[in-house]
């Protein structure tokens, strides 16, 4: 699952949707959001199941929106300026 995570986030990188960074380091920081939810969930049985794949989708579609606004902002940048640039 890693290997293919890293090809996606090194075509990513390669079309220039992403900045471009360190593949494994990426790949890695999703990997970790993923399953940072999973065991968010196994650990509080009593929040629902049924919100899983709908929670999973959006902290997943935060960070990536954020690799995309970084690779735009630059990482030299002060907060105020990123969010003039966006």
């Amino acid at each position: 699952m890693f290997v293919h995570l890293r090809a996606v986030v090194q075509q990513m990188i390669d079309d220039g949707i992403y900045p471009p960074r360190d593949p494994n380091s990426m790949a890695f920081e999703l990997w970790t959001a993923v399953h940072g939810i999973a065991a968010l969930f196994i650990a509080k049985p009593s929040w629902s199941l049924d919100d899983a794949e709908e929670v999973t989708y959006e902290v997943l579609r935060a960070m990536c929106s954020g690799l995309i606004a970084a690779g735009r902002i630059g990482h030299n940048r002060s907060a105020g300026d990123a969010i003039d640039i966006l």
